[in-house]
């Protein structure tokens, strides 16, 4: 990743974890898992369809009171480079090879 990408990711997430009062570590990914309870407590229609849907559904679980729990990962991209991860399906479960 370039480096004006990686530093404007740092600043957008401390611009969001600003804004929304909690701690993230990461918005942009776009790896999320979502609970029952929680995709009932939200009002998914009221989303765009467009790429800021991820920043809408973390406001409304704000809104709500609900609680957000980061689920660490390992990213096997970053240490393997995205054109292995296309060739060896195995790169997605994070296994070595």
């Amino acid at each position: 990743m370039p480096k004006w990408k990686y530093l404007g990711n740092i600043l957008l997430t401390a611009i969001e974890n600003a804004t929304f009062l909690i701690y993230l570590t990461e918005y942009h990914s776009g790896f999320r898992a979502y609970s029952r309870r929680y995709l009932e407590a939200v009002h998914l229609r009221r989303n765009s369809d467009g790429f800021v849907f991820d920043t809408e559904i973390i406001a409304q679980a704000m809104a709500r009171g609900l609680t957000i729990r980061e689920i660490p990962i390992r990213d096997a991209l970053l240490r393997r480079g995205l054109s292995d991860c296309l060739r060896a399906p195995r790169c997605a479960t994070g296994s070595r090879s």
